[in-house]
């Protein structure tokens, strides 16, 4: 009995002695592969041009990598052990930013946004932000790791695009000229001024319908208008102008001179049909009372009883002379004469 214990016991202890080797094999196997994604993950993380930084549950710095030092300008050693608010946040930050990003860690969750942090020369640096809380198997916070993507540039450009479309909607908005702009004849796209819904009576609500437009035109006008248009989408002109009239619901009648062209989509290539509308109302009416005056003064001219001459010498020594009938009859000459 006591051989068939010791021959069972030492059978137990070999069994146990290789699955204790054999344990030992996967452990080290699994260290090594961890060592190996380990640096593997340091390489990513010192390469990277995003910035890394790992903070523990206080968010004290334990580390950052080489593209902290990059954008922000700070060491490592200038920043371990501080907070990131403590030397990042500058006059302009947004507090109300900083509370979000405080609140979500508390409640140890994730958290994204756009901060305006300070580099250490007081060189502001836009960042889109994105924090991950680190927690132990109990799922306790641990710490904190923040990837950082510098985002300056793409602020910047931005800021210059949102800089010239306010500046181009105010002369849009404010220029004396009616302004339309259509992506095709059909009118399935088009924006037009306040100065272009004054002319012409149309509201900007109704400017994606061109027959709002010709329903308030005379027939004649708009007969000219259509002809024109269709010489320009069969490319047979490059632009026209033209004069016409738009009538409005209390019956005034607007004279506008218009001027149409088509201009390629900067990126789809699409024909884009830009017209302009002044209002020559005021001028039309001044015409009208010069050509009414002067048919008076014609008429009184050739009415008189009077023998009348009248005559100018050019610049060039040629002479320009109105003679009236009464003259003529007098003088017993022809106008040729």
């Amino acid at each position: 009995l006591l051989s068939l214990f010791a021959a069972g016991f030492t059978w137990m202890l070999v069994q146990s002695r290789g699955s204790a080797l054999r344990l030992a094999q996967e452990k080290a196997a699994d260290l090594r592969r961890a060592e190996a994604e380990t640096q593997r993950l340091a390489l990513i993380a010192r390469l990277t041009s995003n910035v890394a930084v790992i903070a523990d549950a206080h968010w004290r710095i334990e580390w950052v990598n080489e593209s902290f030092n990059r954008v922000f300008g700070y060491t490592f050693a200038e920043v371990r052990g501080r907070r990131p608010g403590e030397f990042l946040a500058g006059p302009e930050s947004d507090a109300q930013m900083a509370k979000r990003i405080e609140d979500a860690c508390d409640r140890g969750e994730p958290f994204q946004g756009e901060v305006l942090s300070y580099a250490k020369s007081g060189e502001k640096r836009w960042m889109h932000l994105e924090i991950q809380p680190l927690k132990d198997a109990g799922g306790q916070v641990t710490g904190f790791i923040s990837i950082q993507a510098d985002i300056t540039e793409r602020k910047r450009i931005q800021a210059e695009i949102a800089r010239k479309e306010a500046l181009f909607r105010l002369i849009f908005e404010r220029a004396p000229v009616g302004i339309s702009w259509m992506r095709n004849r059909q009118g399935e796209t088009r924006i037009v001024n306040p100065t272009h819904e004054r002319i012409t009576s149309v509201p900007a609500a109704k400017a994606h319908d061109s027959e709002n437009y010709f329903a308030v035109t005379p027939p004649e006008d708009g007969a000219r208008q259509k002809a024109l248009l269709d010489r320009l989408y069969r490319g047979e002109i490059k632009e026209f102008s033209l004069e016409k009239r738009y009538r409005h619901p209390d019956g005034q009648i607007v004279w506008a001179a218009m001027s149409t062209a088509l201009f390629p989509d900067p990126v789809t290539g699409a024909p884009l049909e830009v017209t302009t509308l002044v209002d020559i109302t005021a001028l039309k009416h001044a015409q009208e009372n010069t050509e009414r005056k002067e048919q008076q003064l014609r008429f009184v001219f050739e009415a008189l009883p009077i023998g009348i001459s009248w005559r100018r010498v050019r610049p060039d020594g040629t002479h320009l002379r109105f003679i009236n009938e009464a003259h003529l009859r007098i003088c017993g000459l022809s106008r040729e004469e």
